[in-house]
């Protein structure tokens, strides 16, 4: 049985499964190479439904089934009638809509190797409100509570996080990309337990924050009757320590919302140790990491729990739970690389039209890419399938000497041109991250930030943030055979276990294709680019 499984708003993307496998995940952002990008806003469904037919050699009528997310709840729905129109009328009946948090706990709980866990879904938003807590049993989904239906009451946080992001949209501290360095500038900031409780009230309060968080949160700032900020002082966010002071009180508001949803989900499960978190807001790792291991033995979250992974949650989630079809639980993890693969003839093709400005060789040994970045080299690496998700892990990815203490200021300035304290990731082999962390979480996703033993903080500088704490990815052989062979001869040669790694991009989608990544290559600071069995510099 084939499925399509399709998200069409921010986000876009496309999955193809295959009695319960998923064949490909395509996110339309790498392809279109605009961030976060819409399909329907275009009209171009069609376009990249032909792509996968094409590239996975199917059509229209080896298609069972069509998972489609449903549009935001309480508006019309232009994206749905958008859809259909690319959809065959006679293919209109086998058209199931799923519901945006279902999908989201389908993408997290389907991918994970548990029979059983709670699910803690939680974002800016979806048709079905701003999150929800469920359980997922072999292969169902029941759904216990719904956070913030039709946005009143409790949830979305996200959205929060979204219009805190714009109130510095136009200072020196932005634009700054996505919520989520909001949550990198909290620990160079000291959080105002006054104004985390206002902020806090907003969770609680959406219709009111929906319509007039900004100015009511500016005017609050603003008036130092309120008392909100520091004594006698007024907030300026073009000042770059009130910027991180107030990331730093919506990361503890934030982290004291997960705690209190914790606590729900025990109560609802009170024997259940496991939890699956899946949705924007649980991409804070920060939060994540210093909350839920008090209340969770296992935390998995998958590769792709934003928008971007919907499309896959849906399939999977008609596939099991819709038409009970049972799971076949992995004995490790799932590969999270589920995007194209370009043949050695295309990637030498594209490396051929740079001309004279790169020179390369074929390389059958890593060995020289490790001496490279020994050297102090940064080196891209683009190899196999491309990852799902907003975490390069291996396949797209830039990486560095961990152990320079200049390295993470070098690469914000040469190759991603962006702010100085955006901090990087370590890929660590998961044989050794008792080593080098003070707790043992299986992270193959680079899903929770945990905390650096104090005798390693020094020895990997580039990796480690302000707090001693770093979002690290566990990196398995069985998973990724080849990026595990060059950590390993990274480690072999120094001691360290670990590689600095960040997303192959700058300010741009995760390179998808050859000539984006010779593109990126040739337009920033990178040394070295890794792309096949080929070694690029530039001439």
């Amino acid at each position: 049985m084939r499925i399509l499984g399709i998200q069409t708003g921010h986000d876009s993307n496309i999955c193809l499964l295959e009695d319960g496998k998923i064949i490909t995940h395509l996110e339309i952002e790498r392809v279109s190479r605009v961030k976060q990008d819409r399909i329907w806003k275009k009209n171009n469904l069609g376009t990249y439904i032909n792509m996968i037919f094409k590239k996975c050699g199917v059509k229209w009528d080896d298609i069972d089934k069509i998972a489609l997310i449903g549009a935001v709840h309480g508006r019309k729905n232009p994206r749905l009638v958008s859809e259909f129109s690319f959809i065959p009328e006679s293919r209109h009946k086998d058209i199931h809509i799923v519901d945006h948090h279902v999908a989201h706990a389908a993408a997290s709980f389907y991918f994970s190797p548990y029979e059983k866990s709670s699910i803690f879904s939680l974002d800016g938003g979806g048709n079905d409100g701003g999150g929800l807590l469920a359980y997922g049993n072999g292969n169902s989904i029941k759904v216990d509570k719904v956070l913030g239906t039709d946005f009143p009451g409790d949830g979305p946080v996200g959205q929060i996080w979204h219009k805190s992001m714009l109130l510095f949209s136009d200072t020196p501290n932005g634009p700054i990309g996505t919520e989520g360095v909001l949550m990198g500038a909290s620990s160079y900031g000291t959080p105002i337990e006054s104004l985390s409780k206002v902020l806090y009230h907003y969770f609680s309060n959406m219709t009111e924050a929906w319509k007039n968080f900004q100015p009511n949160i500016l005017r609050l700032l603003n008036e130092k009757e309120s008392q909100i900020w520091h004594e006698g002082k007024t907030f300026d966010p073009n000042n770059e320590q009130d910027y991180f002071d107030y990331c730093a009180s919506l990361q503890l508001a934030t982290e004291k919302y997960l705690e209190q949803k914790c606590k729900e989900i025990k109560a609802l499960h009170p024997h259940e140790n496991k939890v699956c978190i899946t949705g924007g807001v649980l991409l804070n790792c920060l939060a994540v990491g210093r909350i839920m291991p008090k209340y969770f033995d296992k935390i998995f979250a998958g590769p792709a729990i934003t928008d971007g992974g919907l499309g896959m949650g849906a399939a999977l989630y008609y596939y099991h739970h819709i038409l009970n079809n049972p799971r076949s639980l992995p004995a490790d993890y799932m590969s999270p690389y589920l995007g194209f693969e370009r043949e050695e003839g295309d990637i030498l093709k594209a490396i051929q039209s740079c001309g004279v400005k790169i020179t390369y060789e074929k390389i059958n040994s890593i060995e020289s890419v490790v001496g490279h970045i020994i050297d102090g080299k940064i080196v891209a690496l683009y190899q196999g399938r491309s990852e799902v998700g907003r975490r390069a892990l291996g396949n797209r990815s830039i990486l560095a000497d961990p152990r320079s203490k200049e390295m993470k200021k070098n690469i914000n300035k040469k190759v991603k041109h962006r702010h100085w304290y955006r901090p990087f990731a370590p890929s660590i082999l998961e044989e050794h991250v008792g080593e080098v962390f003070c707790d043992e979480y299986d992270s193959p996703y680079m899903s929770i930030a945990l905390k650096i033993r104090d005798e390693w903080v020094d020895k990997v500088p580039a990796v480690t943030h302000n707090n001693q704490t770093a979002r690290l990815q566990t990196v398995s052989e069985k998973i990724n055979p080849h990026y595990h062979k060059l950590i390993s001869a990274f480690y072999q040669k120094t001691g360290v276990p670990l590689l600095l790694n960040t997303s192959f991009n700058d300010n741009e989608p995760i390179v998808e294709t050859p000539e984006d990544a010779l593109a990126c290559f040739l337009n920033t600071e990178i040394d070295y680019l890794y792309i096949g069995d080929f070694l690029v510099k530039k001439s």
